[in-house]
């Protein structure tokens, strides 16, 4: 952070260039190491004669002392339930630093004498004079009387004893909040201001992070002021000047901040210097922005009666079309078109906003959704993002993936929205239909050997009181037809299996349909009728003779709601599938019976077409890049759990035993929700530290390895956007990935919290969800053997997401929706004979039910391996794991950045949290 260069001149002359990070000392601390350095080279060194200087810890014993309480209510009254947020772009908190272009502009004369006047009069500063002057400039950009933005503050308190001459990091950046009356007058505003800044004067040193927790809004502001007065000519600097001066002070900062403005008086000089990032803004804004501030600066100045805002403020018409172009090109650079001033619009963004409003609360089943709302502290995870982004196109609005894990809330999704203006039928019907080579997981499963021809999942569905075999049929043939995998078959060849998919209306999907009499049926007795159904029709499914699908009406009578299963083999569908086949299916039965001909929402991106991507993509110079990784990844010590490994002769499914747990609601309200937004982290970070931490104390217990890293086999979606254009959130199929990690949350008697920073990181290492694994396993050649001859991970882990559960003491659902009787049993099947994948599997579903969100965990092992008193040991201990972070959400200062989240700095774990300690 500190770096020293001693250039010999010639002539006895040299220049000492240091360079420090800015971690290491703020404005004020530079003239002051200038000046002990210079007085220490004038003594040849001695330190005796400097002045005396307090340690840093002194300061930091007085931010310990302070009271946070009074702090945070007196924050909380300033930045109230009205304030919104002010921002000159549209938001993008993972926007990466970048170096800022600078516009610097003096003003002197008579301008600096009237602002001085104006500070003396109403016995404020100059420094908050241009705070009032800034923030009437950002009322008259956004055209709005109440707006906020950030200012640098000393940070020095003056109750610490020597505090003037300690060199550190002590400046804070804290909210300005400006309001302007109507028709107040621009001089006015200073005083008002002075007013709110001495009440908040002893409040200053709150981190801007948790003062904007307080608030609730997000990112409050865009723009930063700093204020200061550096001595750059080596005046006022101790030592000998004819020795050694200061000839040069300059300051390189890489900024998140759209737009910045650094303030300077020297003399009868104001010196402002604009920064501003050339991916976002150009000269002629910057050129603009100037000249809007030399405007409020001489209204202020003249003392007239000129109103802070204007009411046809031309300035925020023009600004209005600036935003509006960042808008509609997701922050193109700089150089692109721009707008003129006049005539511009801002475009009508509140409309987009309550289409997603609407979209959060429809998906994640709340009652009252806001604008500000996370998406994910409500529910959401990456399966229902997909269904968010579906949706969302669905409603003629673009977003994409990372948009929702980006920007989270309604509001700021809108901002960045993008109207849909490709076909609205996606890919052409022939589009899918062909030849299309097998998925790294279909391989996977053919691989792995056994019966496969009647492995499937399955969906029990309410089935409408008037349904008949006819138009259920017609209901099952408009899904069959609009999805191609649903039409396809295996293909024998050389090699690996392919997959052919048949054209629309090649399956007769009456033929699919059988019909079972629950009449008499009584209720107790249901379950078991359906289970045995699934049983007789799993072993019609063929997939080498195209029978991929079957379906079983039970009829409950006339008048009364019946049972829909639906079978699909896995080749052809997976859990983000299912959403996608209930909606269609309702909405085809719903257009049949009101007399229309089914019209379901258009499959943007075919399946046969996302399988030759992945052909090409496993090729791609980046993925095989990733080789080193997966190496390094499947070298960690994986001991053996039990007396032998997993055999796939003779642990198959048939042998599998299961236990089911569930964690109570005031354990899983935190660990779904407060914990994963207090670390930045996702849901499954917050589980797979919780399994590693268990994993490795089972370990120790029976004797089994002392190690702290446990390699886990993780399935993913595997719909990620890797291929630009591509679009998968209402594609029907396998898109499964499968992928090893190293899970290492440390020592034993760690931390949980830094335990749960190390997996985020371990975790977050990985490109693209683990998808590149299965490509370089399966799909290259040159790099699947190598990978093959590789041991794999005995324990698996697949989160399921966040569903609402079903109400088994329900009389009756909604038609196409889960019955009470449908139970996990009936979501998977196929033969006994199959070979595991894993000597122990946790699945784990959170499920919102009346009483609060639970977590419900699935585990299951082949018998031979364990006694299920060993495995419920295992389950305990991770649910004593996961009780240890969900009590995190209630320890003070818990939680904070790690390396993934900052991009700014190459920092350790360490050095932030040593950082945010310090400034905590």
């Amino acid at each position: 952070m500190l770096r020293c260069v001693l250039l010999r001149l010639g002539g006895g002359r040299a220049r000492l260039v240091l360079t420090l990070h800015h971690l290491l000392l703020d404005g004020w601390s530079t003239p002051i190491l200038l000046d002990e350095l210079m007085r220490l080279y004038a003594a040849d060194g001695d330190p005796s004669g400097l002045p005396e200087a307090r340690p840093y810890a002194d300061y930091l014993a007085w931010l310990g002392r302070q009271d946070r309480t009074a702090a945070e209510h007196a924050w909380r009254q300033a930045l109230d339930e009205t304030v919104e947020p002010t921002l000159l772009a549209p938001p993008d908190p993972d926007r990466s630093a970048v170096a800022t272009e600078k516009l610097s502009v003096t003003f002197g004369g008579d301008l600096v004498t009237g602002l001085g006047a104006l500070a003396a009069r109403h016995g404020t500063t100059m420094n908050t004079v241009v705070q009032a002057a800034w923030g009437i400039l950002l009322a008259r950009l956004t055209g709005r009387d109440d707006v906020v933005f950030g200012a640098t503050v000393s940070g020095r308190p003056p109750q610490v004893p020597g505090v003037e001459r300690m060199v550190g990091l002590f400046i804070n950046t804290v909210p300005v909040r400006v309001s302007l009356a109507a028709g107040q007058p621009a001089h006015a505003v200073p005083e008002r201001l002075w007013a709110r800044q001495l009440e908040l004067m002893p409040h200053q040193y709150v981190r801007l992070v948790d003062l904007q927790r307080l608030a609730g809004k997000g990112e409050l502001f865009d723009t930063l002021l700093v204020f200061q007065n550096i001595p750059a000519d080596g005046a006022g600097f101790g030592g000998d000047a004819d020795r050694v001066r200061a000839v040069d002070l300059e300051m390189n900062d890489a900024t998140h901040y759209p737009l910045t403005l650094d303030v300077g008086l020297s003399g009868d000089q104001l010196d402002c210097r604009f920064g501003y990032r050339p991916d976002l803004f150009g000269k002629a804004e910057a050129e603009a922005v100037a000249e809007g501030l030399r405007e409020v600066l001489q209204d202020l100045a003249g003392q007239a009666e000129a109103p802070a805002r204007p009411a046809d403020d031309p300035l925020t018409a023009w600004w209005a079309g600036i935003r509006a172009r960042l808008e509609r090109t997701g922050d193109e650079t700089a150089d692109a078109e721009r707008p003129e001033p006049a005539g511009a619009a801002a475009p009508d963004t509140a409309a987009r906003e309550r289409v997603l409003v609407g979209l959060f609360a429809e998906l994640l089943g709340a009652d009252e959704v806001g604008p500000d709302d996370d998406f994910f502290a409500l529910g959401g995870d990456s399966i229902v993002s997909i269904q968010l982004a579906g949706r969302a196109r669905s409603a003629g609005l673009l977003i994409s993936l990372r948009d929702v894990f980006k920007h989270k809330t309604a509001r700021a999704l809108a901002r960045v929205a993008r109207q849909d203006d490709g076909p609205a039928d996606g890919e052409s019907a022939q589009d899918g239909v062909g030849e299309l080579a097998a998925t790294p997981v279909m391989l996977d499963l053919y691989e792995r050997g056994g019966p496969t021809d009647d492995f499937h999942q399955a969906a029990l569905l309410q089935a409408p009181a008037d349904a008949g075999a006819e138009r259920l049929a017609a209901t099952l043939r408009a899904v069959l037809d609009h999805h191609d995998i649903l039409r396809s078959r295996t293909v024998a060849g050389h090699g690996a299996p392919r997959l052919e998919t048949a054209p629309r209306g090649s399956v007769d999907a009456a033929a699919l349909l059988t019909r079972v009499d629950i009449a008499d049926v009584a209720p107790g007795d249901l379950l078991d009728v359906i289970a045995a159904a699934q049983v007789r029709v799993q072993s019609e499914l063929s997939p080498a003779a195209g029978q991929m699908a079957r379906a079983v009406w039970f009829d409950a009578g006339p008048g009364r709601p019946g049972r829909l299963l639906f079978l699909v083999h896995h080749l052809a569908v997976d859990g983000v599938s299912w959403r996608v086949l209930r909606e269609d299916l309702k909405e085809a039965w719903t257009a049949l019976t009101e007399g229309r001909e089914p019209a379901l929402a258009p499959v943007r991106t075919s399946f046969r077409r996302w399988s030759a991507e992945l052909a090409r993509e496993a090729l791609a110079e980046r993925r095989t890049a990733e080789l080193p990784l997966w190496r390094s990844v499947l070298a960690t010590e994986d001991p053996l759990l039990a007396d032998r490994p997993l055999d796939p002769a003779v642990d198959v499914v048939g042998t599998a035993r299961s236990l089911t747990l569930s964690l109570p609601h005031d354990v899983c309200e935190p660990l779904l929700g407060t914990v994963p937004a207090l670390f930045n982290a996702g849901v499954e970070e917050v589980l797979l530290t919780a399994l590693g931490s268990a994993v490795a104390r089972w370990r120790r217990e029976r004797g089994r390895g002392a190690g702290s890293a446990v390699l886990v086999g993780l399935e993913g979606h595997g719909r990620e956007e890797i291929v630009p254009g591509v679009d998968l959130s209402r594609t029907v199929g396998w898109f499964t990935s499968l992928y090893p990690v190293a899970v290492d949350p440390g020592p034993e008697d760690g931390d949980a919290g830094a335990s749960l920073k190390r997996v985020k990181e371990q975790l977050r290492a990985v490109p693209d969800k683990g998808i590149g694994y299965g490509l370089l396993r399966h799909l290259n050649p040159a790099t699947g053997p190598e990978l093959a001859a590789l041991p794999e991970p005995q324990i698996g882990f697949n989160y399921l997401g966040r569903f609402e559960a079903v109400d088994v003491s329900a009389v009756r659902a909604e038609d196409w929706a889960a019955p009470p009787e449908a139970t996990e049993s009936l979501g998977s099947g196929g033969s006994g004979l199959r070979p595991l994948a894993h000597a122990l599997s946790l699945s784990a579903v959170a499920q919102d039910r009346s009483d609060g969100v639970r977590l419900v965990a699935i585990w299951s092992w082949p018998d031979a391996l364990f006694a299920e008193r060993e495995v419920r040991a295992l389950a305990d201990l991770w649910a004593q794991c996961l009780a240890e972070l969900a009590a995190l959400a209630d320890r003070p200062q818990a939680g904070g950045l790690t390396p993934s989240n900052v991009s700014l700095l190459r920092l350790s774990q360490d050095e932030i949290d040593e950082f945010e300690s310090d400034l905590s």
